[in-house]
């Protein structure tokens, strides 16, 4: 009983602790949009599992494969905690560097990842129009879950032959688009200088617009992802070994975005 009680207490002080960080960084400058940005300012569009203030398990609608161990399967994540607080952050200084005029930031795609993609609309949207007071700047909601799957084997078909993921006409391709990716689609095309996309969630969503819309590689300036490792060497935190969670969270979008000919054009990084 006692435990359970210490437990509860250590994660209301971690929330408390996590919100009040993320209110400090997001209060630090002027919330008010410039009017007009200087030639050369970099045009920014997030995907990103933004999730400061939460309690909530990692994942796609509960059903999201998560391991921080690198030696396990697969598995669907269970455990309640505060989740991370680096996207808000990201996002929040962004913001403010946008009302100093250093960056525009043109538009925002919530998905899954630290949390499921319901409660973090809620958090990208109080970051951006209660704290930022920025009801200019779109925030749309993306994917739910990975496009395919992950937690078993392809689909066959009854002849015996695996359902094709990959291509055009693959089963990513064609049960990926949500309002999310439409709208990157349309700020793409529509405009008026090429896009820096920042990656910092599962790339579910930017895999399905270069796999779907090739084409549109030429108004993207480059994609900067979260998720690396150096080559040989494994991802170490506090001396343990564990994967690189955004690629984890669906590494079949990872694999399509970063083989297929559209990210050959573009500098990813």
């Amino acid at each position: 009983m006692y435990s359970k009680i210490i437990s509860k207490s250590l994660l209301g002080m971690l929330f408390v602790l996590s919100l009040v960080n993320g209110l400090a960084l997001a209060s630090a400058l002027p919330k008010s949009p410039r009017s007009s940005h200087p030639e050369g300012v970099p045009l920014i569009m997030f995907s990103t599992d933004v999730a400061n203030g939460l309690i909530s398990t990692h994942g796609a609608q509960g059903s999201s494969p998560v391991s921080f161990s690198a030696t396990a399967t697969y598995q669907r994540d269970t455990a309640v905690a505060p989740q991370d607080v680096d996207d808000g952050f990201t996002l929040a200084m962004a913001l403010n560097l946008d009302a100093q005029g250093l960056v525009e930031v043109d538009s925002i795609i919530p998905t899954y990842g630290n949390a499921p993609l319901p409660e973090e609309m809620a958090v990208a949207l109080f970051l951006t129009r209660i704290m930022k007071q920025r009801p200019d700047i779109p925030v749309i909601p993306g994917a739910m879950a990975q496009a395919s799957q992950t937690l078993h084997g392809t689909s066959q078909w009854f002849s015996g032959a695996n359902v094709q993921i990959e291509g055009a006409n693959g089963s990513f391709a064609i049960s990926c688009r949500n309002s999310g990716v439409e709208m990157m689609y349309r700020r793409l095309i529509n405009s008026h200088k090429p896009i820096t996309i920042l990656a910092i969630g599962p790339l579910t969503d930017v895999a399905c617009l270069l796999t779907t819309s090739p084409e549109i590689k030429d108004k993207i300036a480059e994609i900067i992802i979260l998720a690396s490792r150096l080559e040989g060497k494994s991802v170490s935190v506090n001396g343990k070994i564990v994967n690189d969670f955004n690629f984890r969270m669906d590494p079949i979008a990872g694999a399509l975005l970063l083989g297929s000919e559209a990210a050959r054009k573009i500098p990813i990084r």
